[in-house]
């Protein structure tokens, strides 16, 4: 049990799980599904891709470039702040998800690999809410 101003160490785990893991992982599971499938599941995979991407970018570029300001960087840092900063984080896992159930796709890894950090996402996120 932590002290008074000691933060719970899976509580740290999970921000940092949100904050620099998650989606940089999504995007590269999004990316091999775009490589190996086909059809509808392809369209969908590059959707979450494309997502991921530009959330990411959002969130480097302006450190790189030293502009925290225009309507990209506005627009994604909003996205990525919305809901406590777990709504672009399920919009990316749902959009992975549904490449996972249409035709066209394969290597069933894949889906299994985003359930394991979806399921460590929420898991974590349930014990940080109590």
């Amino acid at each position: 049990m932590p002290g008074f101003l000691e933060i719970d160490p899976i509580v740290a785990a999970f921000f940092g799980y949100k904050q620099l893991l998650y989606l940089e992982l999504i995007a590269v599971l999004a990316l091999i599904r775009i490589i190996v499938t086909r059809n509808h599941a392809r369209r969908m995979a590059m959707a979450a891709f494309l997502f991921c991407a530009a959330i990411i970018a959002g969130k480097y570029v302006p450190v790189l470039l030293g502009t925290f300001d225009g309507l990209f960087v506005i627009i994604t840092g909003q996205i990525r702040n919305y809901a406590g900063g777990m709504a672009a984080l399920l919009l990316a896992s749902a959009l992975l998800l549904g490449s996972g159930i249409l035709t066209g796709r394969r290597w069933w890894g894949i889906d299994l690999l985003h359930g394991i950090l979806l399921s460590a996402l929420l898991g974590l996120w349930g014990y940080s809410l109590i």
